[in-house]
């Protein structure tokens, strides 16, 4: 039987973490997480994995590289807000009278909720492995 030879090698990934940050609004106490409902999404939640969700940007990023045992490490040195024209205030704010996919508005008028999104660029390590045959 031919002999495979293994070779082991490092692959390095750079990914966008993108987090959202939701709010709602009360009348006469105005917007804070706080006043997020039992159904809401939680104060912040991984845009790709709403399952990851936390009390802090850190707490709801995910990191399957890492699980996988690979490294990691932030390019970035703090989460910043991404601020769009026309797609958000100028505090990177978009509206909507409900938690949705789509839709989302600059504006916040008649809306009750929004949500804002903060990223950060994380380059993950890991080892990639490839079997070649010897030429005999």
């Amino acid at each position: 039987p031919p002999l495979l030879k293994s070779l082991s090698s490092s692959v390095e990934i750079q990914l966008e973490e993108m987090i959202f940050e939701n709010e709602r609004y009360v009348p006469g106490r105005g917007w804070a997480k706080s006043h997020l409902l039992a159904l809401d999404p939680h104060a912040y939640i991984n845009a790709r994995d709403r399952r990851a969700r936390g009390a802090t940007p850190d707490e709801a990023s995910s990191s399957p590289l890492a699980a996988s045992g690979g490294t990691q490490r932030w390019l970035d040195p703090e989460w910043r807000v991404c601020i769009q024209p026309k797609a958000t205030d100028e505090n990177g704010w978009q509206y909507h009278s409900r938690f949705s996919t789509t839709g989302w508005s600059p504006s916040s008028t008649m809306c009750v909720v929004r949500r804002r999104t903060w990223l950060r660029r994380r380059l993950a390590e890991t080892q990639a492995e490839t079997r070649i045959k010897p030429q005999i």
